[in-house]
């Protein structure tokens, strides 16, 4: 092996090996949880899950961005979404129930949760974060959000490249007020599904 080259820790594959164990024993707690959901609901919580694990050169481009020097205890210390879970939901009260179920586990520890539905980054991003951590130490940042959140969040990285551009300040406007569309659009949803649901009960009773 050549000396002096930076060899990554998380590449290694017995490490990649224990984030995805991790990643897959809470993704089926997830999916149980939402069956116990659909049946009590009549209807479904989730629309998707997805999970990822960071890529090389996503890992070393955030060091740059956050300048701190390569090596393994940096990356451990300062990037807390090596691994990823997102869950996209379809109303926004059922964020909340996929988030009072994560923070009952008792096998998992809540570290960090950052709130950017009730208050959104000033791009315009919507997403609830949590960032838990297992017994053996490894930690996994879950996403949850909207069908309508996850499409902005799709379209906006789409366009990133293009906020450089002589355009790119009218398109961060757009992007922002599209955000607050889609928003409105979830409290819209959530609300005709609301009046469902009352006239179901009101017809049943």
């Amino acid at each position: 092996m050549e000396q002096g080259k930076f060899v990554m820790d998380f590449l290694r594959p017995e490490v990649q090996q224990e984030y995805q164990d991790c990643i897959y024993l809470l993704m089926g707690k997830i999916r149980r949880f939402a069956e116990q959901q659909q049946t009590l609901l009549h209807r479904e919580i989730i629309s998707q899950i997805v999970w990822r694990l960071k890529s090389e050169q996503s890992i070393l481009a955030k060091l740059r961005r956050k300048k701190r020097e390569k090596t393994n205890a940096n990356i451990y210390r300062y990037i807390n979404d090596l691994a990823g879970i997102r869950i996209v939901c379809l109303y926004l009260d059922d964020i909340d129930r996929v988030r009072a179920f994560l923070e009952m586990l008792p096998d998992i520890r809540i570290l960090k949760v950052k709130d950017f539905i009730k208050k959104p980054k000033n791009s315009g991003y919507q997403s609830l974060h949590m960032q838990v951590q297992f017994p053996n130490e490894r930690k996994v940042e879950i996403q949850i959000r909207t069908m309508g959140m996850d499409y902005w969040s799709v379209m906006e990285h789409e366009l990133q490249y293009k906020k450089k551009s002589k355009i790119g300040r009218s398109l961060r406007r757009e992007l922002l007020a599209c955000a607050n569309d889609m928003h409105r659009m979830d409290e819209r949803m959530q609300a005709m599904r609301c009046l469902l649901d009352k006239q179901n009960k009101d017809t049943i009773e």
